[in-house]
């Protein structure tokens, strides 16, 4: 049950990021047709769900930093045992 739930966390986060990284694109293809971006959105459902979107994928990204920095860690740790 640990297991698919940690599988259901990854894929939530997975898909956070990718819609993240869309809404970026999106944006960033405003900038380049029109030489700047104006970041109004009249409907608060929507920019509710954008900024939802924003801190899951942001929390996400913070939670994988972590977890690869605490593997790597441990790596460190358990790696090498010295000779003396």
């Amino acid at each position: 049950m640990k297991r698919n739930l940690a599988a259901f966390l990854h894929l939530f986060g997975l898909s956070c990021l990718g819609g993240a990284v869309f809404l970026e694109l999106l944006v960033l293809s405003d900038i380049i047709r029109r030489g700047y971006f104006l970041g109004v959105e009249p409907n608060l459902a929507v920019a509710l769900f954008e900024l939802s979107l924003a801190a899951c994928a942001a929390a996400y990204c913070g939670f994988l930093c972590l977890h690869t920095l605490k593997a790597q860690g441990e790596n460190l740790d358990g790696g090498c045992e010295s000779g003396s």
